[in-house]
């Protein structure tokens, strides 16, 4: 099986790559970090994996197409796609933030996630998967986050019109909403938002945990094991589904 995951270089794209490429999956990893990319490629040969790296940033069409037709040069067909690239920027309105943010997070979280799935379903076999990842704030609003939460709450009704769009293919299509994972990008969150609230980033986190009933971060690992469930053959009759794994965040 040849899945390609774009943002896979770092944080939970870089799991999803291992925990695939450990079960045997030909990994193509798509990031437009060119250090993360090559680091996380040659740590996996190291271990034997079968991976391949192509640099894209998934919110310039141009380059998700030159980036396919470098894997087309590997690999004759897509089994399965992983929209995991993603940005997170504050952009709280009534601080006139401006309107950069929005455009580039939009760009990333949402317009990425459409031009990888346009481009790459025509060399999806019938019975393919696409996982996209989304967010607990794919569910519920946070303030000063209108950017980041409508980007992902875009992603949940994307996947739940493509898959009802590609079922006679037998292709099923799912959403998964991380809450707080232990990652570099979540650590900078936290940092950005202490300073926000005068706090200091333990007070911020532990403010944090408190909304979340089970109170914890998850690892990167817990979301990877669950994306390949849904790439696996266990999964076939899950389809359009947005999967939380936020300990029960949304439940508030």
């Amino acid at each position: 099986m040849a899945v390609l995951i774009t943002g896979g270089g770092a944080g939970i794209g870089r799991a999803i790559a291992y925990e695939l490429g450990r079960h045997g999956a030909a990994v193509v990893i798509w990031d437009k970090n060119s250090q993360h990319m090559n680091e996380t490629c040659a740590a996996m040969s190291k271990e034997g994996l079968d991976v391949f790296g192509s640099l894209c940033d998934v919110s310039d069409l141009d380059q998700v197409s030159r980036s396919l037709d470098e894997v087309s040069f590997h690999y004759n067909r897509i089994d399965a796609l992983v929209n995991s690239a993603g940005i997170s920027r504050a952009n709280p309105i009534a601080e006139n933030a401006g309107h950069e943010v929005w455009r580039a997070v939009l760009a990333t979280n949402l317009d990425g996630v459409y031009y990888c799935s346009h481009k790459v379903l025509p060399h999806m076999p019938d019975g393919g998967r696409i996982v996209n990842i989304s967010s607990a704030l794919g569910r519920i609003g946070q303030a000063g986050a209108t950017a980041y939460c409508a980007s992902k709450h875009g992603i949940v009704g994307f996947t739940r019109a493509l898959a009802m769009e590609v079922a006679h293919r037998g292709i099923t299509v799912n959403v998964v909403c991380p809450g707080w994972v232990d990652t570099d990008m979540a650590r900078v969150d936290i940092e950005v938002g202490a300073r926000r609230k005068g706090m200091t980033p333990d007070e911020f986190w532990r403010a944090e945990a408190a909304r979340v009933p089970l109170g914890r971060l998850i690892q990167p690992k817990e979301v990877a094991e669950l994306v390949c469930f849904l790439l696996s053959p266990a999964a076939k009759n899950i389809t359009g589904q947005a999967i939380g794994i936020c300990g029960g965040m949304v439940m508030r």
